[in-house]
């Protein structure tokens, strides 16, 4: 027996190191990652419901994910892709790819290059700007320019610089299914065409059949046609049923695209010169506001565009503090609306 309990006393103890990241996780929420996260670490994958905030002192470099309830990043982020709830970067988004950058609350220092980014809440220090495409309830950025900027309920800028694509009162999401749904609808609309003129030839011909049928019911011609215009009366009811399924998908994705609301863009100083590239881009934004769309092609002060009976209007003249409470409780909504999302996943 003696023999026996000091076996077990022998067996040393595995160094702390080996306990991560169970130990390390719930003693704290914070981790910190003292260095990039790249090929030193791997891509991490945390569950986004699990209370920690995860500290990276570095970049998260191109082709390293990342997945966790909150990430702070002092460095910058590469064409990697993230997920998590709140996203905080010192630095900014930059680089080339289509790997998508998702989060409830995006909060950064800019976001440059032909970079994905999806927030129900966006805020940049300094410029979305070189081909970026974003999309938010709400975006607040200093500069704009030679970017596509979505936003469901509002956006907050100083600048729009050179040539931009912007879209508000619009639900990114909504619109892109009711695009893929078009897409669709179009691809079958050919083939349905050809199949209801086959379809009518057949009933002609069937008619012909039945007739032939009084004289010979064994006839080789009904033995022959007759199996043909039964496969395009089945085919062309699957493609019915296929374009009427579509069409209705469609149809509600159409409702939602517009906001109920009463969206607004406020580009506070004005309209410039694209300052992102070498060469001097002219101002050549288009303004879409729901279904209405305006375009801005020269430089000028900036002003506040809303929606009317008429369509876009446009004004110099505004209240800042009315306009300011207005995005802070847009804000608020769009927190709350986010919270109770992450809620209810986590009880399913």
């Amino acid at each position: 027996f003696v023999s026996f309990v000091l076996f077990f006393l022998m067996i040393r103890r595995p160094p702390r190191s080996t306990l991560f990241p169970y130990t390390t996780l719930f003693r704290s929420n914070k981790f910190t990652i003292s260095d990039h996260v790249g090929r030193s670490t791997g891509s991490i994958d945390l569950p986004k419901d699990l209370d920690v905030t995860l500290i990276v002192n570095g970049d998260i470099q191109r082709g390293f994910n990342v997945t966790c309830n909150r990430l702070n990043v002092t460095g910058a982020i590469e064409a990697a892709t993230i997920d998590c709830n709140v996203l905080k970067v010192k630095n900014g988004i930059v680089g080339i790819g289509d790997e998508i950058i998702s989060a409830d609350e995006i909060t950064t220092g800019y976001i440059n290059g032909e970079r994905k980014v999806f927030a129900k809440i966006l805020s940049v220090l300094r410029e979305i700007s070189s081909g970026a495409h974003v999309s938010a309830e709400v975006v607040k950025a200093y500069t704009i320019q030679g970017s596509t900027v979505y936003a469901k309920e509002a956006i907050w800028c100083d600048y729009l610089n050179g040539k931009n694509t912007v879209y508000v009162g619009i639900n990114y999401k909504a619109k892109m299914d009711y695009d893929e749904l078009s897409r669709k609808i179009a691809e079958i609309n050919e083939p349905l065409d050809e199949l209801r003129t086959s379809s009518y030839a057949s009933a002609k011909k069937m008619k012909q059949l039945k007739e032939l049928s009084k004289l010979n019911p064994k006839h080789p011609l009904i033995q022959k046609e007759l199996p043909k215009i039964q496969a395009i009366k089945q085919k062309l009811e699957k493609f019915e049923i296929l374009n009427k399924n579509l069409v209705e998908q469609r149809d509600k994705c159409e409702s939602d695209i517009y906001s109920e609301g009463d969206p607004f863009l406020l580009v506070r100083s004005g309209f410039a010169k694209d300052t992102s590239t070498g060469a001097s881009v002219e101002p050549d934004t288009i303004i879409h506001l729901k279904e209405h769309s305006t375009k801005v092609y020269e430089t000028g002060r900036g002003g506040l565009y809303t929606m009317s009976k008429y369509g876009i209007s446009f004004t110099m003249r505004y209240n800042i503090k009315e306009l300011k409470d207005k995005y802070e409780k847009l804000t608020y909504i769009a927190q709350e609306v986010a919270a109770q999302i992450r809620g209810e996943s986590g009880d399913s």
